[in-house]
Order: structure tokens, then sequence, then C-alpha cells
């Protein structure tokens, strides 16, 4: 369901149509990789059951030490095909989709009835820059894997939307967009000063950078998560140094929406609270994360979405 906000956009339903569909899912990722479809409706039904599982078994099988920055883990990036499970396993959860939908309130709610340009940096499979295409704003999509981009290419041009696909980071300009969308990106990078000046760059003067980083949670279930990130946990500062303001945000940063611009204020008073309130949770979670890990587990490990279908796919009889 596609509900209107001003004329020219609207925020659609989070669980957009590509992820609706186990049989086109399970057939996009087939055709990337060459497996055939009744083993990726496994893999897919155990990275459903298991999420990091994908990514966990294979840097185990291939050597690479997790939590840790490599050039090993710079091939593994580029090469394998477990982003492909894990992603969209993600993707289809309920802690995911409240994610994308408060972002596209978000954009909407300062866009005055028309489209943004947009950035949608790291974003994978491409489902968040289908949902804000839908939307009706106009994107840029960039991620460093290669799946990943022909993945993204394909669901837009099979149900309609319309985003560009970046071919590399240089391809990013300066001062040209109205917002940046970088979602679980950061915790994987080994230099997120680095990463967020280069968005903050991107940025014109008075646009939003939405962000999510969870770099207190390194744990075996996320492999790729930087135990060097963990000091940024909480830490407004990475943002403040490059221009970005904090001004609305939901518990725990998830996601944190910051502006490019020194007179920029909370929008609320309720923002205010929640990014303060969440910030201090956030840089305690630097040393002693488990109680996040246990709220992230009742909150949002039981509520993924059912996915039946994906048995009957694995056994091919359906």
């Amino acid at each position: 369901m596609t509900t209107p906000t001003s004329p020219g956009l609207s925020i659609p339903d989070p669980l957009i149509a590509p992820l609706r569909d186990a049989g086109y899912l399970v057939n996009q990722i087939s055709a990337i990789t060459g497996a055939p479809a009744p083993e990726v409706a496994r893999r897919l039904h155990d990275e459903y059951c298991d999420l990091g599982g994908s990514v966990r078994r294979a840097m185990r099988e291939q050597g690479i030490e997790p939590h840790t920055w490599s050039d090993e883990l710079i091939r593994f990036y580029d090469s394998t095909d477990a982003f492909l499970y894990e992603t969209t396993a993600w993707n289809r959860s309920v802690a995911k989709n409240r994610m994308r939908q408060w972002v596209g309130r978000c954009l909407n709610a300062t866009a005055q009835g028309r489209p943004l340009r947009v950035l949608t940096y790291g974003d994978g499979l491409g489902f968040d820059s289908f949902y804000l295409s839908e939307a009706g704003h106009d994107v840029d999509y960039f991620d460093v894997s290669r799946h990943g981009a022909v993945f993204a290419r394909q669901i837009c041009e099979d149900f309609g939307q319309s985003i560009r696909v970046l071919d590399s980071e240089e391809a990013v300009q300066a001062n040209q967009y109205d917002a940046v969308i970088c979602l679980d990106v950061l915790e994987h990078v080994p230099e997120p000063e680095q990463t967020v000046a280069f968005l903050a760059r991107a940025l014109r003067d008075g646009g939003q950078l939405l962000v999510h980083a969870p770099f207190w949670y390194v744990t075996s279930a996320v492999a790729t998560h930087l135990r060097s990130n963990r000091r940024y946990s909480g830490n407004a500062g990475l943002y403040v140094r490059q221009g970005l303001r904090p001004v609305d945000g939901y518990w725990f940063w998830n996601p944190l929406a910051l502006v490019k611009s020194g007179a920029a204020k909370f929008r609320s008073l309720g923002a205010a609270v929640r990014v303060g309130m969440g910030g201090w949770l956030l840089t305690v979670a630097r040393w002693w994360s488990m109680p996040h890990a246990w709220v992230w587990r009742q909150l949002y490990r039981r509520q993924w979405r059912p996915w039946n279908e994906l048995a009957a796919l694995a056994e091919g009889t359906s």
C-alpha cells in the first residue's frame, strides 16, 4: 500500500514488491550466481534462520579473520555471493522495514513536495534505492559489490523504477545531493571519519545525512563489523567534525538524521531526547554491549516476516 504525502511524493510500503516475491528473489540470485534455484532457496532459508551465517561460513572457509580489516576482506567483499543471501534476508525483516519507512517519512517531511536528489551509499542489493524511487525521489545508487549493482539494476528494470547506478566513488560529485542515505555501512569500513567526510562533501548546504551504524555490534553474527570501530559507538563528534548537526533520530540512532548546516536545530524536544539518550546508551556499548545485544535479540530477531514458501522452493515443489 502506498500512502500519499504531498504532490509527487508518497510513502510506499517498505516491504517493496521484489521482497514480497520469494520466487523472484530466488531466480534473480540464481541468475547472478549460476546456482540452481532449489539450492538458492535452501541457502536463503538457512539465512532466514541464522542471519549472518552465509558470510560467517564463507569467511571461515577462506581463512579470513572476522572483525579485522585486511586485503583478504577487501577481495571477499568484491567477489563473494554470501551478501546476496544476508542482505535479502535482512531487508525482509520488520526492523529493516521500519528503518526504511522512517527514512522515507523523514525525507518527505523536509522535501516541501518536490523530489529530492538522493544518494544511497552502500545500498547492497538496491532495495532502499528502489523504495526511494517509488516514493518519487531522484536516486543515485552506489555499492562496492559487483553482484549488488547487477541485482539493483535488475529489480528496478523489472518493476519499473528508475535509479542511476554509479560505477565508482569518483562519480559522486561534491555539493550535489539533498540527502545521502548510509545504512549499515560505516561499521564495516576501516576509516569511518574519511567516509563521513566524503559523504558530507557530497551534500548541498542544508542537505541531510541519514545514517545507521551499529559500531557496538561486534559478535559472531556479524563477522564483517570491525572491532576497531567500537570506539565510534555513540560518538556524535564523528559527524559534527564534518559540519553535520543531529536534528532527529530513532532510539539507538536507528537511524540518525543530521543536517549540513551550522545553524541546524533539533526538530522537536522528543527528537533531542531520543538522540541524547540514545547516544549515551550507545557510548556505554563501547565497553559493555551485552544488554544491547540482548535487546536486539528480543525486539528484532524475533520479528522476522514469515517466509514459508522458501521451504517448497528449496525442495523444487513450487
